[in-house]
């Protein structure tokens, strides 16, 4: 069945209910819990390239780096030319913007990689900062590396340096921050010096989380999940609801995936399209407390006639299925008094 085409805003419920009427070939969510539990076992995907004239024994050896140590799956693709940062190098500095870059290498991602670190050897900086090693998008999951500043005549400094700033820049891309603490990796190092006396190794709460978030991250719908974050923060909702409905056609989704897609549109202001989301879940998964809730409060934000007592009716579901939940229950309160 070809994807459908879509460029009205909010017509994603409609979709949705011509699945659920018509009866087409979607797998239901439980059935894609059954493939995520299988999938699960098949780590995500980085993929590591060059940009520019770094040798491919770099990207090699990043991408032996991660697999060393994350429980990923790791590729070298074919370099890219330095053209393709063209737009971010500030020319007074002799430098690439490393966040300008950061935007460009995502619109020119595999398409395919749930993580993507890119080499350069070119010098790199931040706003506000002389130079950097590297910069990761935490939400893109996407990642700059310079070899400019780790060349040394003995290779294996030179080895050890870089090894250091892929585990560093790629754990977050898994999603971790700084953890400024002697024995980690994901400590910041702001000198060459400083570099050589880090750790290549995450300390062992931040191995926990690294091997939490792989788990997380093989679940099925989680790349089209974190290309429809990018392109909703970058105002393309048009590209991040083909995502969804590509998605949900494939039958590639979990409650989990279809309720964190609701939220990443809530939070984009496309808010019925939030709301088409959260009602396709609680349909297909009637005992997924969370997407109660979040259907109630994104129904009582719209405001739209009968929306305040659907939104009452989506929170005493949440609170039949959880009555532990006191937060929920003050606020149910609080919709009950104000009428």
């Amino acid at each position: 069945m070809p994807r459908p085409r879509l460029s009205i805003h909010g017509l994603l419920w409609t979709v949705f209910t011509a699945i659920a009427l018509c009866g087409l070939s979607v797998p239901s969510p439980s059935r894609a819990s059954d493939e995520e539990v299988r999938d699960a076992r098949r780590p995500p995907l980085v993929v590591v390239r060059a940009v520019g004239s770094v040798p491919g024994s770099d990207a090699r050896m990043a991408c032996r780096s991660l697999l060393a140590q994350l429980q990923v799956r790791c590729e070298v693709r074919e370099a890219r030319p330095l053209e393709v940062l063209a737009s971010a190098i500030d020319q007074e500095r002799g430098q690439v913007d490393a966040r300008k870059g950061l935007e460009l290498l995502f619109r020119d991602r595999a398409a395919d990689a749930l993580i993507e670190i890119d080499l350069t050897d070119q010098d790199i900086f931040e706003p506000g900062k002389p130079f950097v090693f590297g910069l990761a998008s935490l939400s893109d999951r996407i990642a700059i590396i310079s070899t400019s500043r780790l060349r040394s005549a003995d290779p294996d400094v030179y080895a050890s340096r870089l090894t250091k700033l892929v585990m560093h820049e790629g754990g977050h891309t898994f999603g971790l921050h700084h953890h400024d603490h002697d024995d980690c990796v994901m400590r910041r190092d702001p000198s060459v010096a400083s570099l050589d006396d880090a750790p290549t190794t995450p300390c062992d709460r931040c191995r926990g989380k690294l091997t939490r978030r792989a788990k997380t991250l093989a679940r099925p719908g989680q790349l089209a999940l974190d290309r429809a974050r990018g392109l909703l923060a970058r105002r393309d909702p048009d590209s991040a609801r083909q995502l969804l409905l590509g998605t949900v056609w494939a039958g590639e989704y979990s409650p989990p995936i279809l309720h964190e897609f609701g939220i990443a549109f809530a939070k984009s202001g496309q808010r019925d399209d939030a709301i088409g989301i959260f009602q396709f879940l609680v349909e297909e998964s009637p005992d997924h407390a969370r997407g109660h809730v979040s259907l109630g409060m994104a129904l009582q934000a719209r405001g739209e006639d009968g929306d305040h007592a659907k939104a009452i009716a989506h929170f005493e579901r949440a609170l039949e299925l959880r009555p532990e939940w006191t937060t929920v229950a003050a606020h149910l309160n609080q919709m009950r008094r104000n009428g």
